[in-house]
Order: C-alpha cells, then sequence, then structure tokens
C-alpha cells in the first residue's frame, strides 16, 4: 500500500507493509465450525498441521475432508495419525482414517 504524505515543502511517498510478518497461509472461512475453541485468524496451515488434520478428521464435513486431502500430502495425514495417541480420536473416526491411511496410532494415550 503506498501512502504520499504532503509536506509543506514536497510530496513524500511512503510503503507501509500491512500485517507485515504475519502468515498468509490461514484457514478458509467454512472451517469456523471444526475450530469451535480457536480463532482461525490465528491458525497457519503450515505452524499448526497437526492439529488442522486431527479436527478435520475427527469433525470434519466431506468438504473440509478434501480442502485437507488437497492441502496436505497422504504422508502428513498418515504422519499425524501414526503420531498420535488413540484417545485423541474419536472411536469412529479412528477407524474410518485407519482403514483410508493403513496406519494406526502408535500409542494408547497422549502421556505414554
Amino acid at each position: 500500500m503506498l501512502v504520499r504524505l504532503l509536506t509543506a515543502r514536497s510530496v513524500i511517498s511512503i510503503y507501509m507493509w500491512y500485517n507485515i510478518g504475519m502468515s498468509q497461509a490461514s484457514l478458509p472461512p467454512f472451517m469456523k465450525p471444526f475450530f469451535w475453541s480457536y480463532k482461525l485468524d490465528d491458525l497457519d496451515i503450515n505452524d499448526h498441521k497437526t492439529l488442522i488434520i486431527k479436527q478435520i478428521l475427527n469433525y470434519g464435513s466431506q468438504d473440509a475432508v478434501r480442502w485437507l486431502q488437497q492441502r496436505y500430502t497422504e504422508q502428513d495425514i498418515r504422519l499425524v495419525i501414526t503420531n498420535s495417541a488413540e484417545s485423541e480420536w474419536g472411536r469412529k473416526s479412528l477407524a474410518l482414517w485407519s482403514l483410508v491411511y493403513k496406519t494406526k496410532p502408535s500409542r494408547q494415550t497422549r502421556f505414554t
């Protein structure tokens, strides 16, 4: 964004960068129902990959899962499932996604 400041003697042009350093990789607005306890603007699709994959696979709609599969690789999703605990999943969600991605969580609970 270009801002021009007028002074008595000259016109000074200053470039202002809005949100400099903020990530542009955020979740689309239709994801809000699946992240009810989070602010979508605070979630970055790269920094919060594990959280996003778990939330969408546990609670997401078909559109959300389609978005997820377009955004992350099959290997990314498989690693999240494998490196998680069974207690972090809904029973039916875990059964489905374990079959789809041919993997299971490596732990029973989060604290082991």
